[in-house]
């Protein structure tokens, strides 16, 4: 028996190889509550968390610390601030969600305490899931340093440049000319 040379064999044999190459290197994470009765250990994986940078906009009214995490068993939560251990089920002001690392800051004007940068740890008897560091930036209004200008007098059409040195800000901040008409 002698096979025939066929475009579309190959096709179908690369399309094959590929699909082998591909699920060889890609993880499955298989639900749990898909397994039903049958109890698989699994390490804690981080699910869901807030980005790395988090700026306390004073219109907001409140600010998630979130952290979500899953694994068998279930993971329990903790928090560094700037390195150091942080539990936020000790400050009566802060919003712990049950089952789970979020916890919610809000917004009463006394912000600047939290500011600093955060990670939450998800664990259990298989280890620790480490979320990316989260940054709280309470920004502040900005002073502009106290200078007096000498006035200075241009013909119409002539060029004229001015300086403007403003301070930096958290987010930059946008500045605008205004003029003082007479």
């Amino acid at each position: 028996m002698r096979l025939q040379k066929s475009p579309g064999l190959a096709a179908v044999l690369c399309l094959i190889i590929c699909m082998c190459a591909f699920y060889a290197t890609t993880a499955f994470d298989i639900p749990l509550e898909v397994l039903g009765h049958v109890n698989i250990e699994q390490l804690p994986t981080i699910t869901d968390q807030s980005p790395s940078s988090l700026i306390a906009f004073p219109f907001d009214e409140s600010f998630p610390m979130m952290c979500e995490a899953k694994g068998n068993p279930e993971p329990e939560f903790r928090w560094t601030k700037n390195g150091q251990e942080f539990d936020p089920d000790l400050d009566p002001r802060l919003m712990k969600e049950e089952n789970s690392g979020t916890f919610v800051i809000p917004n009463n004007g006394n912000l600047t305490e939290y500011q600093g940068n955060y990670r939450c740890y998800a664990s259990n008897r298989l280890g620790t899931a480490i979320s990316k560091e989260i940054e709280f930036i309470v920004p502040h209004v900005p002073k502009f340093p106290k200078e007096t200008l000498d006035p200075v007098e241009v013909e119409e059409g002539q060029a004229l440049v001015l300086e403007c040195n403003p301070p930096q800000g958290i987010p930059p901040l946008q500045i605008y000319w205004m003029t003082i008409s007479k």
